[in-house]
This record gives C-alpha cells, structure tokens and sequence, in this order.
C-alpha cells in the first residue's frame, strides 16, 4: 500500500510537517471535491481543529471558502490555547491550595476532588499531593485511600560513649603559609 504525502523533498518535508497546523488531502469523491486534514492509512493529515471531511463547493458560488475555513482553523487553536492557559491556572490554584494544606483531615478531603480531573490534571495533582504528604510524614494506605502518619521506628537508647577520665588532648601544629598573590 501506497501512502499520499505532501511532494516536498529531502528535510523540507519534516520541517513543514512539525510547523504546520493542519496538512489535508484533497480528492475526489462520488464526483464532489472533498478536503480531510485526519491522517488515514492512505494519506497523510494533520488536524490540529478536528475538523471532519469536507466538501469543497464550487468557487464560483462561494468564492471564499478557504478564508472562511482558514478563520475556522484559527479560532479553533486560539481556543485550544485558551483552553491550556485555564488548565494551567487551575494546576497552579491547586498547587497553592495543596502547599497550603499542613493536617492529616485536609489532605484526605483533598482526594475526594481528585476522582472529577481529567487524567492529565489529575496524575499532575496526585503527583503534589503525594510530595506534601510525603514533607508532612504522612503515608498513603491504598487498601482504605486515605492518608496516615508515618509510623517511626523506635529507636534503641544508645548509651553514651564512655572516655577515659585523663584523655589527653591532641595537639595539632598547622603551618602558617602566605597567601599573598602580590
């Protein structure tokens, strides 16, 4: 099996690839100019709006087709921007909220919120929340899911170590060296 690809030769072709938004295949179909940016296992695509197949009307009914898709295109990875730079705001509110929190009840209420993220949002979040846990000495048991304080060993009394009564001081000799670069 073939697979259609942009004719543009040597490195040019990753470089275009990596900068573009969108590469589509435009082809024939059932007699009607159709235009798919999805990559398939016959061309290659990239569709960065998630746009599905189009048709292409005749040009001389709707001259502007294209400038109407290109402003379609745009708007659609502006509000994908728009989108990370919430979910950035949101991770960055949930870090401070997680920074903030110093008792055992705080962070096992925190874990009822988790289950509602998304999973991107929520692996980052479980991942602080661990951390702070973790400068809190707090353990997560998994069986129950909720967090516990760390149970320290105890330790065994070590007695002091006993030095004779007339322990003669060292003495040490160190030579003055100068350090003059002059």
């Amino acid at each position: 099996m073939r697979i259609k690809r942009p004719a543009i030769t040597g490195g040019s072709y990753d470089r275009v690839l990596q900068t573009a938004d969108f590469v589509g295949y435009l082809f024939i179909k059932d007699n009607k100019r159709t235009i798919d940016f999805n990559p398939t296992d016959y061309w290659i695509g990239k569709n960065s709006a998630k746009f599905s197949s189009m048709l292409i009307p005749d040009f001389n009914s709707i001259p502007d087709f294209f400038s109407g898709l290109i402003k379609d295109m745009k708007t659609a990875i502006n509000g994908q921007t728009q989108a990370q730079v919430e979910t950035v705001k949101l991770i960055k509110a949930l870090t401070d909220k997680i920074q903030t929190m110093n008792e055992l009840s705080e962070l096992n209420s925190f874990l009822n919120e988790l289950p509602g993220m998304k999973n991107g949002l929520k692996k980052q979040i479980w991942d602080k929340v661990q951390f702070r846990a973790k400068e809190l000495n707090f353990e997560f048991n998994k069986e129950e899911k909720k967090f516990y304080p760390i149970k320290l060993k105890t330790e065994e009394k070590q007695e002091p170590v006993k030095t004779p009564a007339k322990a003669k001081k060292a003495v040490v000799e160190t030579e003055e060296t100068d350090f003059s670069f002059e």
